[in-house]
């Protein structure tokens, strides 16, 4: 993963289990979801860079928190970014039905730091990569490959289970589907036969 939204999804990828992770990325998939459908009013805040930290922790706050519930709010909260952000008292019912939707995916408590965090560089425009990155790792992990280990004669359990605990390193993934088969040609040995690659290994001891 490159760039600032590869490192933060490979942090996030790092600090979590594989349950926890899967959370987030749906998370990120049902926030981004949510900005998709709302109008260039919202969804400007996440396609572009050019906004200030202390506009985006106003959008943070707009779509996470019940502190704003009408445009006058936000006025007398601020009134140049009211009108910067929400623009007009119509515009403020699209915040709203985003804040509610949001809400309704009870996101984790970890991709409610990443809103933060992002809002704090002036940065809301990468969580669409952030998602995409962590899409890329989520099914990198979840691969499982295929091997076929062709022998001459049957194996015993014994020796299956050895050469089980040896093919995620040929395979590139703790996720391996393995078969074993007795191929009377494959004389003196083993064939692996992974991801169109085959390798020959000496048979292990019974």
């Amino acid at each position: 993963m490159t760039g600032l939204s590869g490192e933060i999804a490979g942090e996030l990828f790092r600090n979590n289990d594989k349950e926890t992770f899967a959370r987030i990325l749906a998370d990120l998939q049902g926030v981004n979801g949510v900005i998709g459908d709302c109008s260039d009013v919202i969804s400007r805040f996440f396609t572009h860079s050019n906004y200030s930290p202390e506009e985006c922790d106003l959008v943070v706050n707009l779509l996470t928190c019940v502190d704003y519930n009408k445009y006058q709010d936000v006025v007398n909260f601020d009134k140049d970014l009211a009108e910067i952000i929400v623009g007009s008292e119509e515009n403020m019912a699209g915040w709203l039905r985003a804040r509610e939707a949001i809400a309704a995916l009870n996101i984790e408590q970890q991709t409610d730091d990443l809103l933060d965090e992002l809002a704090s560089m002036g940065r809301l425009n990468l969580l669409g990569y952030i998602e995409s990155a962590a899409l890329s790792l989520y099914n990198a992990e979840a691969k499982t490959v295929p091997v076929t280990v062709s022998s001459a004669v049957a194996l015993s359990e014994d020796q299956k289970r050895r050469i089980s605990s040896v093919l995620p390193k040929y395979a590139g993934s703790a996720n391996i589907d393995v078969s074993f088969q007795v191929e009377p040609s494959t004389l003196g040995g083993l064939l692996i036969t992974l991801d169109s690659r085959s390798i020959t290994s000496p048979l292990p001891p019974s």
